[in-house]
């Protein structure tokens, strides 16, 4: 898996554009509106994005080892709390 480091300078609404294809292509559907919420005390880039059928996500992206171990650590707990079929 290539790791891609993005720049945490990035704060316009805008998100990289590999990010914005990687999110669509996961969720099989367009963003179509990007917002940076006002939150947060890590250097990872964050985003709330409402998609085109209108349902909302969060996007939380790495920017440097430290802040993709946590995200990949706290994906994991979050998985194993979560009961049901899949």
């Amino acid at each position: 898996m290539t790791k891609l480091r993005l720049n945490n300078q990035t704060t316009s609404g805008t998100p990289p554009q590999f990010l914005k294809k990687l999110i669509e292509d996961i969720l099989n559907q367009k963003a179509v509106h990007w917002a940076i919420p006002d939150c947060g005390l890590s250097s990872a880039l964050r985003y709330s994005v409402v998609l085109e059928d209108k349902s909302k996500v969060f996007v939380k992206a790495a920017t440097d080892n430290e802040t993709e171990k946590w995200l990949r650590n706290t994906s994991v707990r979050n998985k194993l709390s979560i009961k049901g079929s899949y």
